[in-house]
């Protein structure tokens, strides 16, 4: 009796999986015909050396094999073949972007504090599911339509947390033009939360390290009369920042607004952006950025108290928030919504041409960084 449960949840779990692959891979091709955020599938595989055609059409293929799947698990040979086929060959291409992120972290070119690609993770559950879907009978697979769902809720939960993880944990710096600073809660009197202190102490870092040219602190309404952006600002100046090297975005109301308005600000064919936020907050800050058609690099800001290491709230909170933005990217229709948000420059920000005028043998703009083997490891 232990034996057919443990075989029924195994099942459920093949077809959960194959379930969430499908989803995954067929709204990236959604998101392709739609024109909706490029490359979206890049939240889970690097496929951008193929020719958009075929990529789309392998995409499209493997995900209808892998919605099949989930629904009709009892499957002819020609249907076991073509999926087993299919599901292999992406396994490959996971496992050959892990090697590559590997390769990217040994080299040092970019710092992580989870060593365990996403892809890898990925690539290794494919091949458990190609091997189960050839080795087990039809007559086998019995899961309920239950066990299947819980199997896929804890899926949906599971890989934002997994993004958080890896993409989160890893530190993207290197040259750029601005580093992107989104604000947080700001009190009546003008001082910072914990959240912004520690984001805007990371990004004065960068400029005193040479990363960046400028910063753009980007922010809503403060508590009181004091606008984040505003006691952002006075903290960077007072850490060492020149006024003439920060531009305000006023109106970086949420993350969406920012990603829109600092874009504008820096232009889509502009220099090399660096974001900075908590480690939590990256991987929704990125499906926010492809959206505008900007591909960023990331980098989490450094907390100065260890409650900030893991604030459980904050993680769970991320969970529908990241869906939330990733259906959304699939959209055309966003864009043009968050376009009417204007951003507001402060008096005495570093303009384009006096960010181009401003030069250190550091700050290479034609240094195109690592390519990476998912939007978690991407080629900023």
């Amino acid at each position: 009796m232990i034996a057919g449960k443990n075989q029924e949840l195994r099942d459920a779990l093949m077809r959960a999986l194959a379930g969430f692959c499908a989803g995954l891979a067929l709204l990236s091709v959604v998101a392709s015909g739609l024109g909706g955020a490029e490359h979206l599938e890049l939240v889970w595989l690097d496929i951008r050396w193929l020719p958009g055609w075929l990529a789309t059409g392998l995409l499209g293929v493997a995900g209808g094999l892998w919605l099949a799947m989930a629904l009709a698990p009892a499957m002819g040979r020609v249907r076991r073949i073509s999926t087993v086929g299919v599901t292999v060959l992406m396994a490959g291409i996971a496992l050959a972007n892990a090697a590559n992120v590997g390769w990217i972290w040994m080299t040092g070119s970019v710092r992580t504090g989870f060593p365990v690609p996403l892809s890898l993770l990925l690539g290794a559950g494919l091949l458990w599911m190609s091997v189960r879907i050839w080795r087990v009978p039809n007559a086998e697979r019995r899961a309920s339509v239950f066990v299947v769902l819980a199997w896929a809720t804890a899926l949906a939960c599971l890989w934002p947390l997994l993004q958080i993880l890896t993409l989160g944990r890893s530190d993207y710096r290197r040259p750029a033009e601005v580093a992107v600073v989104l604000g947080a809660r700001v009190y009546a009197d003008g001082r910072l939360s914990d959240a912004v202190a520690d984001r805007v102490r990371t990004a004065v870092e960068l400029y005193r390290d040479g990363w960046v040219e400028g910063l753009i602190l980007s922010g809503g309404p403060g508590d009181g009369t004091i606008h984040e952006t505003e006691a952002m600002r006075d903290a960077a100046i007072q850490a060492g920042v020149p006024a003439a090297a920060i531009r305000l975005d006023r109106e970086g109301l949420n993350t969406r607004a920012t990603a829109a308005n600092t874009v504008r600000m820096v232009g889509r064919g502009g220099g090399r952006m660096l974001v900075v936020s908590e480690f939590y907050h990256l991987p929704r800050i990125r499906l926010a950025y492809a959206v505008e058609g900007r591909e960023v690099c990331t980098v989490p800001a450094r907390p100065r108290h260890a409650s900030r290491w893991f604030p459980l709230g904050s993680l769970v909170r991320e969970v529908p928030a990241y869906w939330l933005y990733y259906f959304r990217s699939v959209l055309p229709g966003d864009r043009r919504a968050i376009a009417t948000t204007r951003p507001v420059v402060g008096p005495g920000s570093l303009t384009q041409s006096h960010a181009q005028a401003q030069t250190h043998p550091s700050r290479n703009q034609r240094d195109p960084g690592p390519r990476g083997a998912s939007l978690a490891h991407p080629d900023c």
